[in-house]
């Protein structure tokens, strides 16, 4: 019997979006993202989340779906209203932010720190791309942060990220 060789496979290339990236690229952008974040959100220019992913559940109280169409800033604490709305400024006018810790008011959940990072990029959308991730308890915490003995929750009033953040920006701006 004769052998002959076998004809060589060809290799799917993966679809293309409808932006002509493809299936592969788009996925391993999603990947780098999800590297240092645990959830992703698009904000449009009036503060409302038009898109999210990840772990919205456990950082902002909502599942992905049930988050978009609600405003940034009626997720988090009152106190840190202005400075989320500052942050949002800063994006419009094509600066970036990073590890900023936001107070976020989980419904029916204890409230939580999480550290947010945001751009804008030029061209792409008047949009805003934010990323998030949960601020770490206790002593590791940047700010130093501590938990209750009895339930847990991270002392907002010693020590918050959040609080020494907003404390900064005050001064920056009064000196």
């Amino acid at each position: 019997m004769a052998v002959t060789a076998a004809a060589p496979v060809k290799q799917k290339s993966a679809p293309r979006a409808a932006s002509g990236m493809g299936r592969y690229e788009a996925g391993r952008l999603l990947a780098f993202a999800f590297c240092s974040a645990d959830a992703l959100l698009e904000v449009n220019q009036s503060g409302m989340i038009i898109w999210a992913n990840g772990a919205t559940k456990a950082l902002f109280g909502f599942a992905p779906d049930k988050l978009m169409g609600q405003f940034l800033n009626k997720i988090c604490i009152k106190e840190d209203k202005s400075l989320l709305s500052s942050l949002l400024d800063r994006i419009k006018d094509g600066e970036r932010f990073n590890d900023v810790p936001i107070n976020i008011a989980r419904p029916k959940m204890t409230d939580i720190v999480v550290s947010l990072n945001g751009y804008n990029v030029p061209g792409l959308s008047n949009n805003y791309y934010i990323s998030a991730r949960l601020v770490p308890s206790g002593n590791d915490a940047p700010g130093g942060g501590e938990r209750s003995a009895d339930h847990g929750i991270l002392h907002r009033e010693r020590k918050s990220p959040a609080r020494e953040w907003r404390r900064r920006e005050r001064r920056a701006v009064l000196y």
